[in-house]
């Protein structure tokens, strides 16, 4: 997920923070909101809580494409979650908790 990871100015959080690069687990606990879009799955983070405010909001945006064999094929429809930690427990399947 953290290659994902964009801010406003279009700037990777990869990039601009590599010594506090964390794991992805981790940073998603920090996720303010996410939703499946017609896309696929966006994450996004207010500013603070990835880098500092002057970055803006982190935004990362997966297509379904990449999450293919990741979500379970009844959750491919347009939904917004609240937090992070829905989408995981309804959508994503078993095999890829571990």
């Amino acid at each position: 997920m953290m290659a994902y990871l964009v801010n406003d100015k279009g700037e990777l959080y990869a990039e601009q923070y590599q010594d506090a690069f964390r794991n992805s687990l981790e940073v998603l606990s920090w996720a303010n909101g996410s939703a499946l879009t017609s896309d696929g799955l966006v994450i996004y983070f207010y500013p603070y809580n990835l880098g500092s405010g002057a970055d803006g909001e982190y935004v990362a945006e997966i297509s379904y494409a990449e999450l293919d064999g990741i979500l379970k094929s009844t959750c491919c429809e347009y939904k917004t979650f609240e937090p992070i930690s829905q989408i995981l427990h309804e959508c994503v399947r078993d095999s890829t908790r571990d």
